[in-house]
């Protein structure tokens, strides 16, 4: 990319100048470099500049895909892309939506949060205090042109407030001509006049080997000419979708050759059959789980299973530590890091949708054993603690709050409950939910205890 200018992502050539980058928020860079993609970015970003959306609605661009397929990598790389080369002088915000999302935040809080901004309790009742959430953001967006990148849309479309969720969506693109939303979801198009769908699909074979190699070189292996052909035969066999390759491809930095992977691969083919009518994916998505699976240590395992089924949002270093209560919960972490089991993004450690379905199942095979509740027990002490010493402060991290309301879940449906304890979360929970302004949260919460 030539200084100044804006380029195709791969390509040679200019196409306007750029500027500085907007004020707001930056969204986050890219994690990792994104092979056989430059034609999916490209037409991506040229729906999203140049569609033609329906009268009176703002552009709207789905991708749509199969978990693993690489969506987070390429919405992630579009809206750094546009935020990078000041396309939007109104700002480029990215929300990526947790996969609890209906059990503590509504999308116009997420999208609200993005933008900085907080709304009082209006002290009316509960319609319009989510008018008044609607109004202040629509005030917001209907100023100079922007994009409204949301990730894991799942998060939405399979929640409690699905509708009203939904129904924000079409009343952005009515009121703020000059937005513009990328949706990166699993299922198809949402349905909306004028939404542009793009299915993003498994790469091509060359840019598979690619990535395997690029994989390799990372972890300092050498991925030899004569290797090519096996390192192929692995790709199909994962069928080409980059996280199952990603995942794979790690063993390389034990030494292990590609031949050995493969004979690796083949062998879980044997001990872990899968329906034959199971869409491809999932054969090879059970497949590339299952050999990393039986590479962690037992330690490992436990930290999936814990990670998957007993944190219910993206925790942090520290907060891993404390809810495992092991000398090795660092190491495990790691490993889960290195497997690209977990994804770090600013301190907090984001579990692949894919990769938390399958923690959960061997949570529910007892990976845990009988120690699955001291776990739990641990982790609601530790959120309950977290509420209290956060509980009038407004600037304390969110993110936490599906791990607090899982904790308090906990207590709650304990045969023995401690009343003391139960009512100190309570309190905590409430004050929490009051600081960060989450009053439709905190009304519909208390109704549900009450």
């Amino acid at each position: 990319i030539e200084r100044g200018f804006l380029v195709k992502p791969d390509v040679e050539g200019a196409y306007t100048r750029l500027q500085e980058p907007p004020a707001g928020p930056r969204p986050p860079v890219p994690p990792i470099r994104l092979r056989g993609r430059a034609t999916d970015q490209v037409v991506v970003q040229s729906k999203l500049l140049s569609g033609h959306p329906a009268v009176g609605a703002s552009p709207l661009v789905t991708l749509h895909g199969f978990g693993g397929v690489g969506k987070t990598a390429l919405i992630t790389a579009v809206a750094y892309w546009c935020w990078e080369r000041t396309i939007f002088p109104g700002g480029v915000y990215f929300i990526r939506l947790p996969g609890t999302s209906a059990e503590s935040e509504i999308l116009v809080d997420h999208i609200l949060r993005a933008l900085g901004l907080s709304v009082p309790d209006p002290g009316a009742d509960g319609g319009e205090r989510y008018r008044a959430r609607v109004a202040a953001l629509c005030d917001a967006l209907e100023g100079d042109a922007c994009l409204l990148a949301i990730d894991n849309f799942e998060a939405v479309c399979e929640g409690a407030n699905r509708d009203s969720d939904l129904a924000l969506v079409a009343e952005l693109r009515e009121c703020c001509p000059k937005l513009h939303i990328l949706i990166a979801r699993r299922s198809g198009p949402l349905g909306f006049a004028g939404e542009m769908p793009y299915e993003v699909k498994p790469l091509a074979a060359k840019a598979a080997v690619e990535l395997f190699r690029d994989r390799a070189l990372d972890g300092g292996k050498m991925l030899l000419y004569a290797e090519r052909t096996i390192a192929a035969e692995i790709c199909e066999l994962l069928d080409r979708v980059p996280l199952h390759i990603r995942m794979v491809s790690t063993r390389m930095r034990s030494d292990e050759s590609p031949a050995a992977i493969l004979d690796g691969l083949r062998d879980g083919e044997r001990r872990y059959p899968v329906a034959a009518d199971a869409p491809p994916h999932h054969r090879s998505r059970e497949l590339a789980f299952r050999y990393v699976y039986d590479h962690l240590d037992e330690h490992g395992q436990r930290l999936w299973a814990v990670m998957a089924g007993v944190f219910a949002g993206a925790p942090g270093r520290a907060d891993v530590r404390a809810v495992y209560a092991h000398f090795k919960a660092d190491l495990s972490l790691d490993a889960l890091l290195l497997w690209s089991v977990v994804e770090g993004v600013d301190g907090h450690h984001h579990m692949f949708e894919a990769a938390r379905e399958f923690g959960r199942a061997r949570l529910a095979e007892g990976a845990l054993g009988e120690e699955e509740h001291d776990f739990r027990a641990r982790h609601a002490a530790y959120y309950l603690s977290y509420a209290k010493e956060h509980r009038d402060d407004c600037d304390a991290p969110s993110q936490e709050l599906p791990d607090i309301l899982a904790g308090f879940a906990f207590f709650a449906a304990q045969a023995t409950l401690d009343e003391d304890r139960m009512r100190k979360y309570v309190g905590a929970v409430d004050e929490f939910l009051e600081a960060h302004g989450y009053w439709l949260q905190k009304r519909r919460w208390r109704q549900e205890i009450e």
